[in-house]
């Protein structure tokens, strides 16, 4: 199991945007990967996100994001957990799961999956992934900048590069998803 705080920037661009990106860094890794979604009441009331990311080696993981209640409006904190897994289930028990034991999040059904192809480029301090989504019929574009809190002054140089310093964080892909899933 892994355990783990991630903090980001995320932004949802213009294809415009995402090419411009494409030229301005040495993307030096390319691959596709989907994330299977799952949701329940608990899920949606606890602003949880439960997927199993499946790689393109196809390797599966069981990815949990807890949200951080002191999240900022400019980058994302989460808490994730992660392990592996061999199938991509109809219903997940997670009541399993010790991690979530003071939640009791229950059985979460399989609702969808969101295909990405990312570009990735690691600097010293943070790592830069480019997205393009597709799923229930849309195509949108994302530029996630992760960091550790004590680089996030490097993570925003990066968005003023691309001119993007200003906006506001953007919904995770799970959010994207499930809005675009109630229509």
């Amino acid at each position: 199991m892994v355990d783990q705080v991630e903090n980001e920037y995320k932004r949802l661009i213009s294809e415009k945007k995402y090419k411009e990106i494409l030229t301005k860094f040495d993307f030096e890794e390319e691959f596709e990967q989907i994330n299977h979604y799952y949701i329940n009441e608990e899920i949606k009331k606890n602003d949880i996100t439960i997927r199993v990311r499946e790689f393109c080696t196809g390797q599966k993981k069981l990815q949990i994001k807890l949200a951080d209640k002191k999240q900022s409006r400019l980058f994302v904190s989460r808490k994730e957990l992660e392990y592996d897994i061999l199938d991509i289930p109809k219903y997940l028990d997670l009541n399993k799961i010790p991690e979530l034991e003071k939640i009791e999040i229950g059985v979460a059904k399989y609702i969808g999956k969101l295909h990405t192809k990312r570009f990735v480029c690691c600097t010293e301090k943070v790592q830069i992934m480019l997205d393009k989504n597709y799923y229930l019929n849309v195509i949108d574009y994302e530029l996630e900048v992760e960091f550790d809190l004590v680089d996030k002054d490097s993570a925003t140089i990066i968005l003023k590069k691309v001119g993007l310093e200003k906006y506001i964080n953007t919904f995770g892909k799970f959010k994207r998803f499930l809005n675009q899933h109630q229509k």
